[in-house]
């Protein structure tokens, strides 16, 4: 329920959307979070929202403890 609730109001957020795109296009961008887990955030949400807004060079990759993640389907679902 979450998930489709956030995505709702994310499909409504389109004008902050494009400008995090446009930040994402012009230099390196990070969003952030208290929340350790992208499994368990809305940014992965956001990030996807944006990257995907930004075009094909744009890539998420969630920086955690151990390192960096490649962003996949599985997270956040």
């Amino acid at each position: 329920r979450y998930v489709a609730e956030f995505g709702a109001h994310l499909a409504a957020q389109g004008d902050a959307v494009a400008e995090t795109a446009a930040a994402a296009r012009a230099a390196p961008t990070a969003l952030l979070c208290y929340e350790a887990d992208p499994g368990r955030c809305h940014r992965t949400f956001v990030a996807r929202a944006v990257a995907a807004a930004a075009g094909a060079e744009a890539a998420v990759v969630h920086l955690v403890g151990e390192g960096a993640i490649p962003d996949a389907p599985g997270i956040g679902a």
